[in-house]
């Protein structure tokens, strides 16, 4: 129960983090071919 409690919110975690990154890297390489 704790190991499922404690790996959905990092699995959230890891999600949200791929998230911010994958758009910054998206913006960054708009801005830089623009």
């Amino acid at each position: 129960m704790r190991i499922c409690d404690a790996w959905v919110p990092s699995k959230i975690a890891v999600h949200n983090t791929t998230c911010v990154v994958y758009g910054v890297v998206t913006l960054f390489s708009m801005v830089w071919l623009d």
